[in-house]
């Protein structure tokens, strides 16, 4: 059995149960399991997505989840209102959040999609930043909506909801009002790099960031 990263912390209860996998990581629940034995994160597999959804599960643990969930998103979601993966309890979430190589470490970048079952699910759809966005958020509600796609009647992706609380990390801390209003300027930019510069659609922008604004660490965030 593989021994928990020195350096992490400990993994708490509800994601007891989780595998580690060879270089000290727990993994989650959603990951995909390759042919091979190997663990691909990049991917997530479908059938847990169904089972999220119709069983109220957790994404991370997959066991059942209460009244709050945390979705775990990038600046992009929290403008959109959408999210590809569905919620989690908290404290799993944000052990993601102080612990995941990825979501902590702003330098990370994204790999290409199409390596094992489920991997093009899980970049196959939406607006994504390929760089790290450097800030995550812990987006925590306690109702959320499910998007149908109207052909297949699959659930593609989640309308996240008026959060009920919003903490923003970087590097597995909290971050600074500096850090959230750059991160805030990458999504902002990524949004007209995709879908222009008219001004309804900047409008709309600086509305979804005013929005934001009670949340951000000593409030107020640049929004041009």
């Amino acid at each position: 059995m593989n021994k928990l990263k020195e350096g992490l912390e400990p993994v708490p209860g509800k994601m007891s149960a989780l595998p580690i996998d060879d270089r000290g990581y727990p993994v989650p629940w959603f990951v995909t399991k390759l042919p091979s034995g190997e663990f691909e994160f990049r991917a997530f597999d479908p059938d847990k997505l169904r089972l999220a959804v119709a069983e109220h599960r957790c994404w991370i643990c997959g066991e059942k989840l209460g009244k709050h969930m945390v979705f775990v998103i990038g600046p992009v979601s929290a403008l959109n209102g959408t999210h590809l993966e569905p919620p989690s309890h908290r404290e799993c979430a944000l052990y993601a959040l102080r612990n995941c190589p990825f979501l902590n470490n702003p330098s990370a970048e994204r790999r290409p999609a199409g390596v094992g079952r489920g991997a093009d699910i899980l970049y196959g759809q939406g607006l994504l930043i390929k760089k790290n966005p450097g800030v995550c958020l812990a987006w925590t509600v306690h109702s959320y909506g499910e998007i149908i796609n109207p052909v297949s009647r699959k659930v593609v992706s989640f309308n996240i909801g008026k959060p009920d609380k919003i903490e923003w990390f970087k590097e597995g801390r909290a971050a600074t009002r500096e850090e959230v209003e750059e991160a805030m300027r990458v999504a902002i930019e990524a949004f007209m790099d995709e879908c222009g510069t008219s001004p309804e659609i900047i409008k709309k922008l600086e509305g979804k960031a005013l929005a934001l604004e009670p949340w951000v660490p000593n409030e107020g965030i640049v929004t041009a």
